[in-house]
């Protein structure tokens, strides 16, 4: 579509001339605008550029009654429209006139009086190389975005380093653009900031300040396009022109006009999560900028996906060495132990008669199996039981040695889960243990753990303490990697990840409310006992 802007200072000439440029056949005009001087004509441009509708054709006559000639005047316009097409036209034709027009950027300078057939010429054969011109452009924009983004994570495999590094070459390639990544969490059916995201997002509504997550139920338009998406199992693209016209946006920033959203999908085809993009102008994206938004979305999918995968690796490869060398441990221990035993029952037998040694050795011979039966890492048969009775023995066992006192909200009574017994335990012992350094110096010490029975078919543990919590930062890091504020350790929570997904089951660390702790969900499948 083509927006003309004629600057001539006879009037009815410019007019005589819109006429003409309308009915030129299969030319397509968008709007003309006609004006009599060059300062009209530079407001002109400025609000057109503003509005997102800006000029892609100048016709301008040469010879003004003003001190800025059509080609000084030319080039102001330039100076706001890059890519527009300029004709100079005049009646008093010079050879330094033609150069100065074509040195200062005119695409044509043709002399009065010309026929209408010559100027429909002029313009189409302008429209076309600006066709052609403007693919060229938009094609070697496509592969700048995805060269950049491709070095820009290849440094780095971290998710955090991955979104930083996508959302800074964003930053640069879209102008006057507010943009963010929110990243899905299929557990809890929410969208959330992805790391780094707030560098170069920020939310000016204070009614929302504290919102870090989006539930696909509710109406927002990342939303809907994460919706549509997991339906239509492909990246689906929701832009809406003026956000005030649609009921689902969420006003996080005032100025916001338009907003462009698209899915971001995985190669199996599952959500990864939402690319947003704001701009403060009504009709913000055209439809270059929405087949760019497109192609960059399908290259950010694949980063994350990258990520996740190096992540995944990084925590299994972790998992397996420390196993590994826990598993041979607990071999070696098992032995020891063992022998341990032996010896304490062969002193029993022949200590007859002498009370203290008996109690001793016999003490020594509980302690042994004890230690044995307790190593989360040992080959133990899978047992059967009634997951409150067994969580509150642990948990009385556990929690006063670390002066905490637990709150209980046993809701599935008689619910039954077959799992070890020793991984069980280890799993319940390093959230207690966990809660009690989150809570370290306080005069309080409680932690809240509710139970509750989902559909007959799963057991929900929720474990919560009243420390600080954790950062949504480092939220996203606790069941990948080793996790610590110290200088060693940290991978008790791996552990706990890897035993509950042993367990077919899963465990994930809710988002942070203020003044509640770090909330600990952990989901396991029952069992009828046999």
């Amino acid at each position: 579509m083509n927006n003309i802007l004629i600057l001539d200072d006879h009037k009815n000439f410019a007019e005589a001339l819109m006429h003409d440029i309308y009915e030129f056949e299969d030319y397509q005009v968008g709007k003309i605008e006609t004006t009599c001087t060059p300062i009209e004509a530079i407001t002109l441009a400025n609000r057109a550029a503003k509005e997102q509708q800006p000029f892609n054709v100048l016709l301008l006559d040469q010879n003004l009654d003003e001190e800025m000639d059509g080609i000084q005047a030319m080039g102001e316009l330039l100076d706001i429209y890059a890519d527009a097409d300029a004709v100079i036209f005049t009646g008093y034709d010079t050879p330094e006139d033609g150069i100065r027009a074509y040195k200062a950027g005119a695409s044509r300078y043709i002399p009065k009086p010309f026929e209408s057939k010559e100027l429909e010429f002029i313009l189409k054969e302008l429209n076309r190389s600006r066709i052609v011109r403007l693919a060229e452009a938009h094609q070697r924009r496509r592969f700048k975005i995805a060269t950049s983004i491709a070095e820009a994570v290849g440094a780095s495999l971290s998710l955090e380093s991955t979104m930083d590094a996508i959302l800074g070459t964003l930053y640069q390639e879209f102008e006057k653009t507010r943009l963010c990544v929110l990243l899905y969490n299929e557990r809890e059916k929410v969208l959330y900031f992805g790391p780094a995201t707030m560098k170069y997002y920020e939310i000016e509504n204070p009614k929302y300040t504290f919102e870090d997550n989006y539930p696909l139920e509710n109406g927002t338009l990342a939303s809907r396009a994460a919706r549509l998406t997991i339906q239509n199992n492909k990246m689906e693209l929701v832009y809406i022109d003026n956000v005030q016209d649609d009921l689902e946006y969420l006003d996080l920033n005032s100025e916001t006009k338009s907003e462009c959203c698209v899915g971001l999908l995985n190669m199996k085809g599952e959500l990864l999560g939402v690319l947003v993009l704001e701009r403060e102008t009504i009709n913000g994206f055209d439809e270059n900028d929405l087949d760019l938004i497109q192609f960059t979305a399908r290259h950010i999918s694949i980063a994350i996906e990258r990520a996740h995968q190096s992540e995944e690796l990084k925590s299994k490869t972790a998992i397996a060495a420390q196993t590994s060398w826990a598993a041979s441990l607990a071999h070696e221990l098992n032995n020891e132990t063992g022998k341990i035993a032996n010896w304490a029952h062969v002193i029993q037998q022949h200590a007859a008669g002498n009370t203290t040694i008996m109690e001793a050795a016999l003490l020594i011979e509980e302690s042994a199996y004890y230690l044995s039966s307790n190593n989360p890492w040992a080959a133990r048969s899978i047992k059967i039981f009634e997951l409150d009775e067994k969580l509150k023995n642990i948990l009385e066992k556990t929690a006063p040695k670390r002066s905490i006192f637990v709150e209980y909200h046993l809701n599935a009574e008689q619910a039954k889960i077959k799992v070890s017994a020793a991984q069980f335990q280890f799993i319940v012992k390093q959230l207690v243990n966990n809660a009690a350094k989150a809570m370290q110096g306080m005069e309080e010490k409680k932690v809240i753990v509710s139970t509750k029975l989902i559909d007959g078919q799963y057991v929900e543990i929720l474990f919560q303490d009243i420390g600080p919590g954790i950062s949504d930062k480092n939220r996203m890091a606790v069941f990948q990697w080793s996790f610590t504020t110290k200088e060693t350790g940290g991978f008790g929570l791996l552990f706990t990840r890897q035993m509950v997904e042993d367990m077919h089951g899963s465990i994930v660390l809710l988002p942070s409310k203020p003044k509640s702790g770090a909330t600990f969900l952990i989901r396991i499948p029952t069992t009828n006992p046999e």
